[in-house]
């Protein structure tokens, strides 16, 4: 068996919090700057077989984007009224700029003076800032997570299927995997078989043959422990499966 190459994707697919909206997204500060998440050349350089399903597996990228826009589109805009709410906006900035005010001796480039007793002050002021926050300040700052990650999640999606629609041919693709065909000879004729195949490979596998499975391995994992310990089986480990 040939040795895969570093950075390839794994045969099972993408792993689910691998995929590729978090290498766009900045963890902490400005969420995204400029144009680093929207230009070609920051999606090509973010882009890579283990983290994208466009790169290896082209049926289930189509599939996960459908269900990404499916689901979010609604969510998205349901409660914008809720977030552009003049009041609720402003309780919310002057609860934030609270938390700042009293956390601002922790930033990097904070030129202050504070003695350790006036931090410690500070401290306290912070924590119990963030302990009394209002349910009402609360519900606001959680719709605006929820609507912003659909927003993110659908723009992102978007942008890179797009990308991948108009790049074809210079496709970074994992070599070894479904694409191999494809990598030989990158015309958009061999990309888009490759798609509608893992499409029919997936859909060769009934549900009713994984909750199967799944019970079986059910029954394996309690014959185990029950040889293992010791004491009567509980009521539910000895209730036969009823799967179909």
């Amino acid at each position: 068996m040939s040795r895969r190459r570093q950075g390839s994707y794994p045969s099972s697919g993408v792993q689910r919090f691998k995929h590729f909206p978090k290498d766009f997204l900045r963890p902490y500060g400005l969420a995204i700057v400029g144009t680093e998440a929207t230009d070609n050349d920051s999606i090509q350089r973010r882009l890579k077989p283990v983290s994208c399903e466009w790169l290896n597996r082209p049926g289930i990228a189509v599939s996960e984007f459908i269900a990404t826009l499916e689901q979010n589109f609604e969510p998205a805009f349901a409660n914008l009224d809720l977030l552009k709410n003049v009041g609720m906006k402003r309780r919310a900035k002057v609860y934030l700029n609270k938390l700042c005010k009293h956390g601002k001796f922790a930033k990097r480039n904070f030129r202050g003076t504070f003695s350790e007793k006036k931090k410690k002050k500070k401290c306290k002021r912070f924590l119990k800032q963030l302990r009394e926050t209002s349910e009402e300040t609360d519900a606001f700052l959680d719709e605006c997570m929820k609507t912003g990650a659909s927003l993110y999640l659908m723009g992102i999606h978007h942008r890179v299927a797009k990308y991948i629609a108009t790049n074809i041919s210079t496709l970074q693709v994992d070599a070894d995997g479904n694409l191999s065909r494809f990598a030989k000879k990158r015309t958009k004729s061999r990309y888009i078989t490759t798609l509608i195949n893992d499409v029919q490979k997936r859909n060769q596998t009934p549900l009713t043959a994984t909750r199967q499975t799944l019970a079986q391995t059910r029954r394996s994992l309690r014959e185990i422990l029950a040889k293992g310990t010791a004491g009567p089986s509980s009521d539910e480990d000895q209730k036969p499966s009823t799967s179909q």
